[in-house]
C-alpha cells in the first residue's frame, strides 16, 4: 500500500470516528465538500458502521435528482417503504416519531432550502430521530454541526513539478496509483506530468475512491 493509499484510508476513518462521534452529541451533521470528493461513499460507511447502534438502523434518501422542494417528503416516504400520501412530510413524520433511526439526506444541493426546511420539522418532531446529510453547501438550519471533507494535496498552481517531484504530493501519487491498477502500462514521466497535474487539479485533488474509473485512453479526456 503507498503512502497517498495509507494516508488516505486513515482519513477516512478520522472523517468516519468524527461523524459518529457528532451524531452522539447532536442530531444533524452536514458533510460538506465539492463535487465527487466521495460524500456519498463515506456517509454509506458510516450508515453501516451505526447501523447496531440504531433501534432501526439507517435509511438512505438520494436527492440528486430532485430540483423541486414539494418532491423532497415524497422521496423521503419512498425511501422509509412508506405508501403514497398526499402529505407525505405527515406521514414520514408519524412515521419516525418513535424510531431510533438514522436519516442519510444525500446530495441536497439541488434542493437546499427545501431540504433545509424538512429537516427543521423532522428535529422538531421526532426526537429519536438524526440526520445525516451530504452536500456541496451546508444547509445554514440551527443545531447543524458541519464535517468538511477535504481534498488531497496537489502542486499549487505556480509550482511546476517534474514527475518524481510530483509523486510527492499525495493527490498525484494516488491518481497514478489507481490509473495503473486499470492500465499497467501507464508510468508518470516528465512528458506527461503536467497533463496529469491538469487532470487532478480539474478533479479538486478528489480522494481515490473516485479514481478507480481512470485508465489511459479516458485521462485525455477528463
Amino acid at each position: 500500500q503507498s503512502r497517498s493509499s495509507a494516508a488516505s484510508d486513515v482519513y477516512k476513518r478520522q472523517v468516519l470516528q468524527r461523524l459518529a462521534e457528532q451524531l452522539q452529541q447532536t442530531r444533524l451533521v452536514s458533510l460538506v465538500g465539492p463535487g465527487g470528493i466521495g460524500k456519498s461513499t463515506v456517509a454509506l460507511a458510516l450508515g453501516n458502521q451505526l447501523a447496531g447502534e440504531m433501534a432501526y438502523g439507517s435509511c438512505f434518501v438520494d436527492l440528486s435528482e430532485i430540483d423541486d422542494d414539494s418532491r423532497i417528503p415524497h422521496a423521503l416516504a419512498e425511501a422509509l417503504g412508506l405508501p403514497a400520501s398526499s402529505d407525505p412530510l405527515r406521514e414520514v413524520v408519524q412515521h419516525l416519531q418513535q424510531r431510533r433511526q438514522l436519516l442519510i439526506l444525500d446530495n441536497c444541493e439541488q434542493a437546499l432550502d427545501g431540504t433545509a426546511l424538512v429537516v427543521e420539522t423532522l428535529l422538531k418532531w421526532t426526537p429519536d430521530c438524526a440526520i445525516l446529510t451530504t452536500s456541496r453547501e451546508p444547509l445554514r438550519t440551527a443545531g447543524e454541526q458541519i464535517e468538511r471533507l477535504l481534498p488531497l494535496q496537489l502542486p499549487a498552481a505556480c509550482e511546476h513539478p517534474n514527475a518524481e517531484q510530483a509523486l510527492g504530493y499525495p493527490a498525484i501519487e494516488l491518481f497514478v496509483e489507481r490509473v495503473q491498477a486499470s492500465d499497467t502500462a501507464f508510468t508518470l514521466n516528465d512528458g506527461n506530468v503536467a497533463d496529469v497535474i491538469n487532470i487532478c487539479r480539474k478533479l479538486d485533488g478528489i480522494p481515490p475512491v473516485c479514481y478507480t474509473h481512470l485508465t489511459l485512453p479516458t485521462i485525455y479526456s477528463v
